[in-house]
């Protein structure tokens, strides 16, 4: 199977853990069993949207994003310290962002679809599951928006979102929570600390729940 570039966000994807994973397992499994061979998977948002807040030259920034799918796959596989986690590679695909904050300056987003490749592997963070994930290929940013039309002409440039962010799963639901505070959140708007707010809904394709254990 080639590498997938056709999975959301973050939605699991091949990515080296670079947080303090936890020394036991953390890996998938479907129906109790543990997961062999590559998965592929789907998620759709939970939430009405997705909002990144973030800001620039000390003006406050949200984007809000709708119209979700991320499709792509997951494994169990080493992080390379001999230690077997949950990988995946995935593209997530949202239809439509707007710029809903600063909404006096009026500014419009050039590139409306958003189409982002994320690696994501599983790790252990003050006793809970996240699921971690950083662009793919490694070094690039996750995507780029153009701003037009904004009263401040220092805004209508393209900003960068670099970095890392983590989601917390939620093995009940099959869901992963973004979140105000999430440890390990390294996400960056326009080289400034940004933030991912949201929840979706992680199944297999066609449908049925994904464990974590």
């Amino acid at each position: 199977m080639s590498r997938l570039r056709s999975l959301l966000l973050a939605i699991f994807a091949v990515w080296m853990v670079s947080t303090s994973a936890s020394a036991s397992a953390l890996e998938f499994f479907v129906h109790h069993v543990l997961l062999q061979g590559l998965l592929n998977v789907e998620t759709t948002l939970r939430s009405a949207s997705a909002i990144l807040k973030g800001e620039t030259a000390g003006v406050k920034v949200e984007i809000t994003c709708s119209g979700e799918h991320t499709s792509g796959w997951i494994h169990n596989g080493s992080n390379g310290s001999g230690v077997s986690l949950g990988l995946g590679l995935g593209k997530v695909h949202f239809l439509q962002c707007v710029v809903s904050e600063p909404e006096s300056e009026h500014c419009q987003i050039a590139n409306e679809l958003l189409l982002a490749s994320a690696l994501i592997a599983l790790g252990s963070i003050a006793a809970e599951t996240y699921a971690l994930f950083s662009p793919d290929p490694t070094g690039v940013p996750f995507t780029k928006f153009t701003f037009e039309g904004c009263k401040q002409s220092a805004l209508n440039v393209t900003f960068n979102v670099t970095g890392e962010v983590a989601g917390l799963v939620e093995d009940r639901t099959s869901s992963l929570d973004f979140k105000e505070g999430a440890p390990n959140n390294k996400l960056r708007f326009a080289g400034n600390p940004a933030t991912i707010l949201g929840e979706g809904l992680i199944l297999m394709e066609g449908g049925g729940a994904i464990e974590v254990l």
